[in-house]
């Protein structure tokens, strides 16, 4: 079993620059994060990815284990999630006015867009690479096949991982 809460720290850095991850989400708690990191594992499982995997939600605890790679996978697919959030709770404007005295804060909603088209081409990609990986056909060489190898892990995702 992996344990979801392993990935709240790394969620946070991809979410922000270490060390300020509380001021940028002031009002962001670990459970929350972690809530949102079951939602980031089921919308993986809705891509094709984790078809063999259960989630309990009372302990956050999925079965089987997942990878390193499993994880970073569920990371991105919760950062994408919170970036798009933040998103459509984006004040692109706004202004204050006291008699003759005025103030205005616009803000560009450019850099996030670039930011999730990344983690949208990033994901596309990964299912493209996991589609090819899951082919009927493998052909490995015979140094290849004698090494120690644990082929469980060939490719960085366990092969229940991919769908």
């Amino acid at each position: 079993m992996s344990d979801l809460a392993n990935l709240v720290e790394p969620l946070k850095r991809e979410l922000a620059v270490p060390g300020d991850f509380e001021t940028i989400f002031p009002n962001t708690d670990d459970s929350g994060l972690l809530d949102s990191l079951a939602d980031g594992f089921a919308e993986a499982q809705l891509d094709g990815y984790f078809s063999e995997y259960s989630l309990d939600l009372d302990t956050y605890l999925t079965t089987p284990d997942t990878s390193a790679a499993g994880g970073a996978l569920i990371v991105l697919y919760t950062g994408m999630r919170i970036i798009r959030a933040q998103m459509r709770a984006m004040n692109l404007s706004e202004k204050y006015q006291a008699g003759s005295t005025a103030y205005e804060v616009s803000r560009s909603s450019t850099l996030l867009r670039e930011e999730l088209q990344y983690l949208i081409k990033r994901r596309d990609d990964l299912v493209s690479q996991s589609s090819r990986s899951n082919s009927s056909t493998v052909v490995y060489d015979a140094y290849f096949t004698r090494s120690a190898v644990d082929w469980s892990t060939v490719g960085g995702l366990y092969p229940a991982e991919l769908g």
